[in-house]
């Protein structure tokens, strides 16, 4: 339970700091970076900051690179950790 309530919460702060951070890094940075920083979250929970902080182009791109992280993910670290 505690590693269950350690990641619940790792996910959620992810989350949170991502939401404060996507203005910030969008002006000051750059609109592409704001793709990277919601990882998977940027599919769903961060589409509307970004949206609201970049353009639609950027909110598409986002919307894919998260599709791609729910996807890829799940696959990928049964390998890795197999090795």
């Amino acid at each position: 339970p505690l590693i269950l309530i350690s990641t619940i919460l790792g996910i959620i702060s992810g989350v949170i700091i991502s939401l404060i951070t996507i203005p910030v890094i969008a002006q000051r940075v750059g609109y592409i970076e704001t793709c990277g920083m919601a990882v998977a979250a940027s599919m769903d929970v961060c589409i509307a900051t970004i949206e609201h902080n970049t353009n639609k182009t950027t909110a598409i791109l986002a919307f894919i690179v998260g599709a791609f992280y729910t996807i890829f993910i799940p696959i990928a670290m049964p390998i890795i950790v197999a090795m």
